[in-house]
């Protein structure tokens, strides 16, 4: 009996910890990655969803040019990077004409996209959430960039009260790997670039793709 009084008491202390570090963690796996203002500086697509039940800002720079960067963005889909809505600009290159109000897979729709700096997602159309992605680069030299990531979440009914407890830290560990594997993919890319000589000038230059 004692025992059992005991064991009670451990897993109360153990789940008290496991919340007060959750408490103390939260605030830092929301903005994982940003500094200065770009966790709450206004970014376009917040409008979409005003009072967002999950909202993280995510940061990463990148050693490759924004072209480059840009390119992986859009290449990535469902399978290798973890998002849905991207499944539909699978085999996309560079010069895909993604314009705004186009439907993605699983009804996501793009609200706002500008090459090579800007690509907003919204949706899906119906259902008990609806979610914002936005993606912007900036490039700090020519040779590197600065991308930002925000996730914008509601979830309503039943459903959305469980999916917002659990979402958080799910949807942190599934968009760092993604954002890792996007910088990695980026610059391996860029890296295995190969210096063509331009017989026209005799200058150098570095092919757009492999």
């Amino acid at each position: 009996m004692e025992s059992d009084v005991d064991m009670r008491r451990i897993l109360l202390f153990l789940s008290g910890m496991t919340l007060a570090a959750y408490a103390v963690l939260r605030p830092l796996l929301l903005r994982w990655g940003t500094r200065d203002d770009e966790a709450t500086r206004p970014m376009p697509g917040d409008e979409l969803i005003l009072y967002p039940h999950v909202s993280a800002t995510f940061a990463v720079d990148i050693d490759a040019p924004t072209r480059v960067v840009w390119h992986w963005l859009l290449q990535m889909t469902e399978s290798g990077a973890g998002f849905a809505a991207l499944r539909g600009l699978q085999g996309a290159s560079q010069t895909l004409p993604v314009e705004v109000g186009m439907i993605l897979a699983d009804d996501y729709a793009v609200m706002d996209v500008r090459a090579e700096n800007l690509l907003v997602l919204h949706g899906p159309g119906e259902g008990p959430r609806v979610t914002t992605y936005i993606w912007q680069l900036e490039a700090t030299s020519p040779t590197t960039t600065r991308l930002v990531f925000r996730y914008w979440q509601a979830a309503f009914g039943l459903f959305g009260i469980f999916y917002n407890i659990f979402s958080e830290s799910a949807q942190f560990i599934l968009r760092q790997v993604w954002l890792r594997t996007l910088r990695q993919r980026a610059k391996n890319s860029t890296q295995t670039l190969v210096l063509s000589k331009d017989k026209s000038n005799g200058h150098f230059r570095i092919p757009l793709e492999n």
